[in-house]
């Protein structure tokens, strides 16, 4: 079984989590910087922030009993308002380098999370809400204003040094572009070399259909009956 890198790095994205309950042996999870006053405590108390990894905090919310995740700041609502008021020029590879697989990964985790398990659990209800929210803002912002400008780039910029723009693109757009470039390249080179006589495939001139339809069919004199000697004789 073989394994997209992609999809390994993308998981291993940072998510803000937040304890339920008191942690025993877990405390080796709160941040460096934490002001808790339980920092000589083996336990992770209840309703501390730690980060943990997309894939392994996605399983301990699903199971309900360990942790909250919580939305990062940059698809939080103040960022999200800032892309869909217009975030053409924002920089979301510095922000995350998959950013959207991240987001879309991250609304479709929270989502699963039983609702039926937590009762009324006003912060789940909430973070449920806003990964609804931050899936439509992903989905504008990747197919709208950023979306003509990075084709735009990516087809108009031959020859030129495109840095200042590659590098505010996530990866998907990324990907997008190089695509975007490689055709446009491609269309040139025929433009270029269009009137060029254009050479028949090296397969199909091997291939047994080309071999039979290029034979030449000579009919010897006095061979065959008269229907044959009524075809029309090919000489090479």
């Amino acid at each position: 079984m073989y394994f997209d890198i992609d999809d390994i790095l993308m998981e291993t994205a940072n998510i803000t989590c937040i304890a339920r309950n008191d942690c025993a042996s877990l405390a080796f999870l709160r941040p460096y910087n934490s002001t808790s006053t339980a920092v000589s405590s083996n336990v992770l108390a209840e309703g501390e922030k730690c980060e943990l990894p997309l894939w392994a905090c996605a399983s301990l919310a699903l199971e309900s009993r360990f942790f909250d995740m919580q939305l990062p700041k940059h698809y939080g609502d103040s960022f999200r308002k800032k892309l869909d008021g217009g975030g053409e020029n924002f920089n979301l590879r510095i922000k995350s380098l998959y950013y959207y697989e991240v987001g879309e990964l991250l609304c479709s985790r929270i989502k699963r999370i039983p609702t039926s398990r937590r009762g009324t659990d006003n912060r789940l209800v909430i973070i449920k809400k806003e990964a609804e929210i931050l899936r439509e803002v992903l989905k504008k912002t990747f197919v709208g204003e950023r979306f003509r400008k990075n084709l735009d780039w990516a087809l108009n910029s031959r020859d030129e040094d495109v840095t200042a723009h590659t590098s505010k693109l996530a990866h998907a757009e990324k990907e997008l572009f190089d695509i975007g470039a490689r055709s446009s390249y491609a269309f040139q080179a025929w433009k270029n070399h269009g009137s060029r006589r254009i050479e028949i495939s090296s397969i199909v001139k091997s291939s047994s259909v080309f071999e039979t339809s290029n034979k030449r069919v000579v009919s010897p004199e006095g061979a065959g009956d008269s229907e044959n000697n009524k075809r029309p004789r090919v000489f090479g």
